[in-house]
């Protein structure tokens, strides 16, 4: 069973306040055999600690854990000034499918204090403290390009997936001939807050591939998110799809991908191919397209 693995989080590595959780609820009824926008089948618990990492950084993090064991673990980092505070769900989400997950707050993730290749560092450190496994890095924003560069320096990287990522500095652009794990993404709509898609070209240069969400803008990959971002970012209108709607097909995107990465559900690979089951549903209802 790969949601039962033999490199299970050690009792010692477990936070003291961890709590039980039966899972995030189903976003609604889909014609499909899986369809991650849905909670997955798997109970995990959910605890809060503090890891030091050798930079000095004081990472405080959250973490949701499949109570049957685990075999990857994802690293899930926010945007710039953002906290784990915004990946909770999604954390919760990816963990009702039979992976671990840790999202910490990133020590060096404002306008005034940001080092996206320190805070890279930080998240493998951080993860390797709680697993000896393999490792799946994701990120929103420039959570995102601290991720990629997780997944360039650490060898036992699984993959990466982005949440409307962003290049900046040319640190992923640098960092991309060190990738040799899948690359794949869920991206919005062209903007100022995603830098015009620009870390479409890097992924694509490694062979992997982005998704567009119909009517996502930047602020959709996150949640809650608040009236900064969306001032900023919320760019577009709900003509077609809600936020929540735009958000599940987010985490939809990500849970098929991680899903297949991981070996638990080998049908996460029809989301991102053509032809498959996921991919052409989410085509017909005009959910998402190519970039």
């Amino acid at each position: 069973d790969t949601a039962m693995p033999d490199t299970a989080m050690p009792d010692t590595a477990m936070p003291d306040t961890a709590e039980t959780d039966t899972g995030p609820a189903d976003s609604g009824s889909h014609p499909l055999p899986v369809d991650f926008r849905d909670a997955g089948p798997e109970p995990f618990s959910t605890s809060e600690a503090t890891f030091t990492a050798s930079s000095g950084c004081a990472l405080d993090y959250y973490l949701a854990t499949p109570t049957t064991g685990f075999s990857t673990l994802v690293v899930l980092l926010h945007g710039l000034e953002r906290a784990n505070e915004q990946q909770r769900l999604a954390a919760d989400h990816l963990a009702s499918y039979g992976v671990a997950v840790v999202a910490p707050t990133s020590c060096q993730a404002s306008v005034l204090d940001l080092d996206q290749a320190q805070n890279g560092l930080d998240a493998i450190e951080l993860a390797h403290s709680l697993t000896s496994g393999p490792i799946l890095y994701a990120g929103h924003s420039a959570g995102g390009l601290a991720a990629f560069y997780a997944a360039s320096q650490d060898a036992t990287a699984l993959a990466f997936f982005g949440l409307d990522p962003t290049e900046w500095n040319n640190i992923a652009t640098n960092a991309a001939s060190q990738v040799t794990v899948p690359t794949f993404a869920a991206i919005g709509s062209s903007g100022v807050c995603n830098v015009d898609n620009n870390f479409v070209p890097i992924l694509e240069s490694l062979g992997g591939r982005a998704l567009r969400i119909t009517e996502a803008d930047h602020c959709d990959f996150e949640n809650p998110t608040d009236w900064v971002c969306t001032l900023a970012c919320g760019t577009e209108s709900n003509d077609q799809f809600s936020d929540d709607e735009i958000y599940a097909t987010a985490l939809g995107l990500m849970a098929s991908f991680v899903a297949w990465q991981a070996g638990i559900e080998p049908s996460g690979e029809s989301w991102w191919i053509a032809g498959g089951d996921g991919y052409d549903a989410l085509l017909a209802e005009g959910a998402t397209s190519e970039p």
